[in-house]
């Protein structure tokens, strides 16, 4: 069932996220809300920093580019200096293989 929601308030949106089993999207606020509220996240990462960007979260994996991020963004270890990936990089079974680590069989 797809819901497609436009212009709500954050509260309620957090809400919504809190109650969701996962959550897949890419630099966005609503990806960091996600993580804020416990949500199991994959966000995706290619011309911005995760080391600078990434959502804070134990429920968090970055795919960026090719490269997996399964730690929480305050502890990871990031290469130097920044290289740009692209989002065309990311393979969606590579997406899928990473929420299903997060969330269990879809």
């Amino acid at each position: 069932r797809l819901v497609i929601l436009e212009n709500r308030p954050l509260k309620e949106m957090a809400t919504l996220l809190a109650q969701c089993r996962g959550m897949i999207g890419n630099d966005t606020g609503m990806t960091h809300l996600a993580a804020a509220v416990g949500t199991p996240v994959v966000a995706l990462f290619g011309p911005t920093d995760p080391a600078v960007w990434g959502p804070c979260s134990p429920a968090v994996r970055i795919l960026w580019g090719q490269e997996l991020i399964d730690q929480d963004v305050t502890s990871a270890s990031w290469p130097d200096p920044f290289v740009e990936r692209s989002l065309a990089d990311i393979e969606v079974d590579r997406v899928i293989e990473v929420i299903q680590t997060v969330m269990g069989p879809l």
